[in-house]
């Protein structure tokens, strides 16, 4: 059965990727559920599906996992943070705990410097993609990135 989503998101027309506690992951294609098997047991907070169906799922305790239906792979980004946002943006890939982004990059977090003066959240939860740009929100904190620089909203 299945323990609790998480989240969601569309692969394709037609396939969805959904994940949630204890490291569930499933698949539904042509109207049907079907249980993955999954790399770890952690629970996962946030995916996105990106370029050419690679989906990235984050979780607790540094949980990251990638691949596609039927291929998964846990990476290692040497963290015990809680990961609570993923989203892919322009080529590349964010990460977030409930205080700071990352982008993901060849395995490794990097910590995102890329900010309007020293002004960084304290808080980040999710990412919202808008209209050539991307949304950071947290408990008291948004923040937007766009021209590649993340500047304060609220």
């Amino acid at each position: 059965g299945i323990t609790g989503f998480t989240c969601i998101g569309e692969l394709e027309p037609q396939l969805i990727v959904a994940c949630g506690w204890k490291g569930e992951v499933w698949i539904r294609s042509n109207g049907t559920w079907q249980r993955e098997t999954s790399p770890l047991n952690s629970n996962l907070n946030s995916l996105s599906c990106g370029p050419e169906g690679q989906t990235v799922i984050v979780g607790d305790r540094g949980a990251v996992i990638i691949g596609k239906p039927g291929r998964w792979e846990a990476i290692d980004v040497k963290t015990d943070s809680d990961l609570q946002g993923v989203c892919h943006f322009n080529g590349e890939t964010f990460v977030c705990t409930g205080n700071e982004i990352y982008r993901l990059a060849n395995g490794s977090l990097l910590s995102e410097s890329r900010f309007a003066g020293d002004d960084r959240p304290r808080t980040c939860m999710h990412f919202i993609v808008g209209h050539g740009c991307m949304y950071a929100q947290g408990e008291r904190d948004i923040y937007r990135f766009e021209n590649n620089l993340w500047t304060r909203v609220v």
